[in-house]
């Protein structure tokens, strides 16, 4: 089940100084209870804030209402795994299929990091996660996040100007010819 902000809040918080808060939307994919504190302790002292999945079931329900921005995908959970929730995910045919999901495993070899790659997953970590490779990682992929987004937020813009401006000039014609058609049937009147 996927736990909730009051079911987060008994995870210990250490007595860091805390960075800003990022806005980045965070779900971590981990089926150990200790991994998910661990993790969020981490997140946490970092200025992250995760809701979290046990499974991949708990991914692909999560994602269906939330939009996130990045997973930190388990590779090895039960009833759905990383690698096939991470296909599932890849064939959405929404905009959850292109999320940025980074893979979190014990395995260390260059085979697993393929694999990882392989199945569609954007990134890696290898297990333990240390904080400063999880810092680096996530600094790495906020910018990519927030430069889509603004290229989104601005390609919207571009295209909300060009229906404004095709909506004026559709209501300008539109207008004159309605002024014409009453002008030409006066002028009609007025001859009959």
């Amino acid at each position: 089940h996927l736990v909730t902000e009051y079911q987060r809040r008994s995870v210990p918080r250490l007595s860091l100084p805390k960075t800003i808060a990022s806005k980045l939307k965070i779900l971590l994919a981990e089926d150990s209870v200790i991994n998910q504190k661990v993790a969020i302790n981490q997140l946490r002292n970092l200025g992250y804030e995760a809701d979290i999945a046990a499974n991949g079931k708990e991914v692909l329900e999560a994602i269906a209402r939330v939009k996130y921005d990045l997973i930190l995908m388990d590779c090895q959970m039960p009833e759905l795994d990383g690698y096939d929730t991470t296909r599932q995910i890849r064939q959405l045919d929404n905009p959850n299929c292109d999320i940025a999901i980074v893979a979190m495993t014990a395995n260390a070899m260059k085979e697993d990091r393929a694999k990882c790659l392989n199945t569609g997953m954007d990134d890696y970590l290898s297990k333990p996660i240390r904080k400063d490779d999880l810092a680096a990682k996530l600094a790495e992929w906020e910018e990519t996040i927030l430069q889509k987004n603004a290229t989104l937020h601005q390609t919207e813009a571009e295209c909300q100007g060009y229906l404004d401006t095709a909506s004026a000039n559709i209501n300008k014609n539109i207008s004159k010819n309605a002024s014409g058609d009453i002008n030409g049937n006066r002028a009609r009147q007025m001859e009959e």
